[in-house]
């Protein structure tokens, strides 16, 4: 799976601060994930007020956690 941050972000920091494997970080104009740090734990979609962290799979496709 590969996790997105999309632009409705509101750059809160929840999911940043509750990623376990700090795999979400600021970068400009948004939040970025590093695919090689993510666990796919999902914590991160639990977290966010804005519904704005998207799950795809290795197609390109969005699925549902």
């Amino acid at each position: 799976m590969t996790v997105r941050v999309s632009s409705d972000c509101s750059g809160c920091g929840s999911c940043v601060s509750t990623c376990p494997t700090s795999a979400i970080t600021p970068r400009a104009g948004g939040l970025a994930v590093t695919d090689g740090l993510c666990n796919d734990c999902l914590s991160c979609l639990e977290v966010c007020p804005t519904d704005s962290i998207m799950m795809f799979d290795f197609a390109g496709q969005g699925v549902s956690p």
